[in-house]
């Protein structure tokens, strides 16, 4: 309150982090905010004074930044979106490099297994699951599904386990 100077949270919904706030109109605000430390800005629509919010989008892009025209009747957004892949090359030779995966959205470090496969971690649209690769054929094959964010992947030496963070039981474990 501006003539008060009373704070109070406005929504129930707890984000990691609000990048920016916008009034749409005098019962509603716009937000870019992220869920989860590292995932992707969504674009959320805060309705005032209940605080009731409800997700405007919901795809592995990320959306910092927003504004509106003066009669709130068109919206811009910043549209970010993570381009990264894998390559492996034999040790001191980058000029033998190869590209092992196509796409986006890969969120942490590969690890090589034993036998020369890797396991890494690959932003889905809610959390990250692992993935087994095989670089010479490019078979993936996913290894966690839908329990959170799995990251930074260490796989024993024989083999056998594999180590890795999660937030499936609701904070890193």
């Amino acid at each position: 309150s501006v003539a008060t100077g009373e704070v109070k949270f406005l929504a129930q919904h707890r984000w990691n982090q609000v990048r920016q706030t916008v009034w749409f109109d005098a019962d509603t605000i716009l937000a870019t905010a992220a869920e989860r430390p590292g995932e992707a800005y969504s674009i959320w629509q805060i309705s005032y004074p209940s605080g009731a919010a409800t997700k405007l989008t919901n795809d592995l892009n990320s959306y910092p930044t927003i504004s509106l025209t003066a009669d709130s009747g068109s919206i811009a957004a910043v549209m970010t979106e993570l381009d990264n892949n894998i390559w492996v090359m034999p040790a001191f030779d980058a000029s033998r490099a190869t590209q092992v995966t196509q796409g986006r959205n890969l969120v942490g470090s590969p690890t090589f297994t034993p036998d020369g496969n890797l396991v890494f971690p690959l932003k889905q649209p809610v959390g990250g699951d692992l993935f087994l690769l095989d670089p010479s054929s490019g078979t993936k094959k996913q290894l966690t599904a839908n329990a959170g964010d799995n990251l930074v992947p260490s796989v024993s030496p024989d083999g056998r386990y594999i180590v890795f963070m999660s937030d499936r039981a609701g904070a890193p474990h």
